[in-house]
């Protein structure tokens, strides 16, 4: 039980973190939608309401919350690294109020438990 609750939490938070970054970047400039990556914005989002699905899955299996969870991750990863390959000129863009570095340790934790917990329940079959 002690494993799905810190599953549930850790993708509320990485949900919270990515949707509040991807606001952020959205409310903080003038130019619409984020430099032109409104498809991958969308996409982040999409994966931001995965990961809340994920979690309340998680209170009624650890299996399946795991594989919600890593699916919602692998397409909340997208516009994260797509972030990252802007030109230095747009380098506040990245991390503006620390927003970034907080999503991306938040969103970094949850994969990496997730994939531990993916690991351990197939050891388990």
């Amino acid at each position: 039980m002690k494993g799905r609750i810190v599953s549930a939490i850790l993708y509320i938070a990485a949900a919270v973190a990515l949707a509040n970054w991807v606001d952020i970047i959205y409310g903080a400039f003038l130019e619409p939608y984020g430099y032109g990556l409104r498809k991958w914005e969308i996409l982040a989002l999409v994966g931001s309401g995965l990961l809340v699905a994920g979690s309340l899955v998680s209170f009624f299996s650890d299996r399946y919350g795991a594989i919600v969870g890593l699916a919602a991750l692998g397409l909340s990863w997208t516009y994260f690294a797509l972030a990252m390959v802007l030109p230095m000129h747009h380098f506040l863009w990245r991390f503006h109020g620390g927003a970034m570095p907080v999503a991306g340790f938040v969103l970094l934790a949850a994969t990496i438990y997730s994939l531990i917990r993916v690991q351990r329940q197939m050891r388990l079959q």
